[in-house]
């Protein structure tokens, strides 16, 4: 039996209500493609220091012109998702993508390091259940976007 936590919703774009964001975009070879972006939240209770409490995840997922024919009749708001799988976390020292933000502490306004190096965070959607959160330790050489800079400049020379 499937557990109630861990079952991806899906979500309407807030603004547009809709629950399938199309667009378009060119491939390598110059012709365009169709794809469609679908958010879904998910529920996971999570262990930590003795106290067990529900977390949210969310996630986008891009689906083709081919998936987009076989699920989006099964795709709707506050719906699971229709294939089973897992909202995961990867943490890197490295932006995932271009113009990715640091992760942020919501309560200091401060940026989160491991050693005075920004930790990046994305979540994905995958469909193997034994796939494992990858997260990095952090500590509190908490440095400042300024300094960062000054680093950067110092490892170049």
């Amino acid at each position: 039996m499937k557990s109630l936590l861990n079952t991806q919703k899906v979500v309407a774009h807030p603004e547009t209500g809709e629950v399938i964001t199309y667009f378009s975009k060119m491939d390598s070879e110059g012709v365009e493609k169709n794809y469609g972006k679908v958010r879904i939240d998910e529920e996971v209770l999570t262990l930590t220091n003795g106290y067990l409490s529900p977390k949210r995840r969310t996630a986008f997922i891009t689906l083709d012109d081919a998936a987009l024919r076989i699920l989006s009749p099964y795709i709707k708001e506050g719906q699971p998702y229709p294939m089973e799988g897992k909202i995961i976390i990867t943490e890197s020292l490295e932006p995932q993508y271009e113009g990715q933000d640091p992760k942020l502490n919501p309560s200091t306004g401060k940026y989160i390091t491991s050693d005075g190096f920004y930790i990046y965070r994305s979540t994905e959607f995958t469909t193997n259940l034994d796939a494992k959160d990858k997260l990095i330790q952090y500590n509190s050489n908490i440095i400042q976007e300024k300094e960062l800079e000054v680093i950067e400049q110092d490892l170049v020379i």
